[in-house]
């Protein structure tokens, strides 16, 4: 990241905005008592943070390398958390990138219980292949 910071600077009006969102013991657990959620997060794996990067620009035309530039940001993030052993496989479903694939993070008996409540709810899968959207069960490799 040293560096790169502002290289490109031929944007006009760009601002980004970061978001940090605990994820802490406290409110895994009472996840966990109350039932659970999809994601299946183990109290243990706590602390966690969710980060929300927010780029916000005036031209359309900037569009690409503004996404390929978060794109080389997240890598380097995640690169670095690999290093020290800090890299949970969980993405928050609607912060995700175009470009990654959430649904491995989700346990192997989340990941299963949504396929079959797809299947029941959805038989004629029109929410997995036609409705628009960056995530599907069925293309996701699982876990």
């Amino acid at each position: 990241m040293e560096g790169n910071a502002g290289a490109d600077q031929s944007c006009g009006k760009l601002h980004f905005s970061f978001g940090f969102h605990p994820l802490t013991k406290a409110l895994l657990e009472n996840s966990e008592n109350a039932g659970g959620n999809a994601a299946a997060i183990p109290p243990s794996d706590s602390p966690l943070f969710v980060l929300l990067i927010n780029p916000i620009q005036v031209l359309p035309e900037d569009d690409d390398r503004i996404f390929k530039a978060v794109g080389e940001f997240m890598a380097e993030l995640r690169s670095l958390a690999r290093e020290r052993g800090l890299l949970h496989p969980y993405i928050f479903i609607n912060y995700e990138g175009c470009s990654d694939d959430v649904l491995p993070g989700y346990s192997e008996a989340s990941f299963k219980r949504l396929t079959e409540t797809s299947k029941r709810v959805d038989p004629l899968r029109i929410f997995q292949w036609g409705v628009l959207g960056s995530f599907k069960l069925q293309a996701s490799s699982g876990v």
